[in-house]
This record gives C-alpha cells, sequence and structure tokens, in this order.
C-alpha cells in the first residue's frame, strides 16, 4: 500500500479554482504528490468545508455565476467513492476534539482538530495543507510546499 496524505481545504480549494492565490503553488504540490506515489486521502469534513469556502468566495469576488462550474470540477476530481468519510467520529471523540482546540488555545478550529483525530485513528501521519496550526499536531507532518514530499517519512 503507498503511503497516504490527508489534503487540506486551502489546498483543495487552490487546486479546483485557477483564481486561487495559492493555484500554482497547490498544483506544484499536487503534481509532486503524485510522482512521489502519495495516495491522497479526502476527508468528508474538508470537502464540505471546500465547498463553503468555494462558494463564500465566489460571492465576494463577485463570480456567483462560476460556481457551479467549480462544484463540477471538485465533483470530477473526487467521485463519492473516494470520500473517507469520518464525521460521524464527531460524536466518539467531542471530549476530545473540544480538548485539543482548547489546549490550542483555539488556534486549531474545531474542523482541524476532526481532521487531526481521523488522521491519528487512521494512522495516516501526513497532512497537505499551508495552515502552519498542524505543525504543532505531534503525529503530523504538513506538506506546504513541493520539496516536502521528498522528505516525508
Amino acid at each position: 500500500m503507498s503511503k497516504q496524505a490527508v489534503i487540506d481545504t486551502n489546498v483543495l480549494v487552490a487546486i479546483t479554482d485557477s483564481h486561487d492565490k495559492w493555484h500554482e503553488k497547490a498544483m506544484a504540490i499536487f503534481d509532486m504528490v503524485n510522482t512521489e506515489g502519495l495516495q491522497i486521502v479526502y476527508f468528508d469534513c474538508v470537502l464540505s468545508e471546500t465547498i463553503s469556502v468555494m462558494g463564500r468566495r465566489a460571492e465576494e469576488q463577485k463570480r456567483s455565476d462560476q460556481f457551479p462550474a467549480l462544484l463540477d470540477r471538485l465533483m470530477e476530481k473526487i467521485p463519492v467513492e473516494n470520500i473517507t468519510w469520518n464525521s460521524f467520529n464527531i460524536r466518539k471523540n467531542y471530549l476530545e476534539l473540544t480538548k485539543l482546540i482548547r489546549d490550542y488555545f483555539g488556534l486549531l478550529n474545531f474542523n482541524d482538530s476532526l481532521i487531526a483525530f481521523s488522521c491519528r485513528d487512521l494512522n495516516i501521519r501526513l497532512i497537505i495543507s499551508f495552515d502552519t496550526d498542524f505543525d504543532q499536531i505531534p503525529w503530523l507532518q504538513r506538506i506546504s510546499s513541493p520539496y516536502d514530499t521528498r522528505n516525508t517519512h
């Protein structure tokens, strides 16, 4: 089995939306991840947040008419059968999730806490993200540039 890496919302939005300021960097990371043979894991909570962020940004940038195409592009990239469903773990891990958020003084939001715990439970050590808050999580190694994929261990 190949090594797995979870993708975070900020990178997934950037890959999907060519207007995103991180698009080129995200595409370079995505290309390198594929070259290195990492299997990307798509959590349902990341997809729901990605859809919300793309909708909000499209509205803020006065390009709401482009949102259906963005959503179609996202759904083409990630078919339903490729989604790892983790939101059902909220109830089971709620107290641990809120403790982690408290321990990091709210710097790690609820969704990111769920992502971190899901990675721990699934023994996934890598996360593709521009969010430095994940650097505080001892069981995760963050990939934020194409060169980071070469240093995964």
